[in-house]
């Protein structure tokens, strides 16, 4: 028995169907897309305000330290004065 053109199996319709993950949309995508970008986009956005933050701090302490430093030494020299005003009157 001969198998006639419209008889022969064909290979899509033998294929077996595919899998609903096999089949990937955008949304599917997107998804992973997404997942990568929050365990990488996460850590470094954290490092990078934390960063920022302490740069902020340490700046602050520094004008801070220099304004004690301005203002001990304007204490002392009119602490000096008064004493050379002291001396002559």
């Amino acid at each position: 028995m001969a198998l006639t053109n419209e008889e022969t199996p064909k290979n899509e319709e033998n294929a077996p169907p595919e899998s609903p993950k096999s089949q990937k949309d955008g949304w599917d995508r997107s998804d992973i897309v997404a997942k990568w970008v929050s365990a990488v986009g996460t850590p470094l956005v954290i490092g990078v305000g934390s960063w920022l933050i302490q740069k902020s701090i340490s700046e602050q302490s520094a004008q801070i330290q220099k304004s004690i430093a301005e203002q001990s030494l304007a204490k002392d020299y009119v602490g000096f004065a008064i004493n050379i005003v002291d001396r002559f009157f």
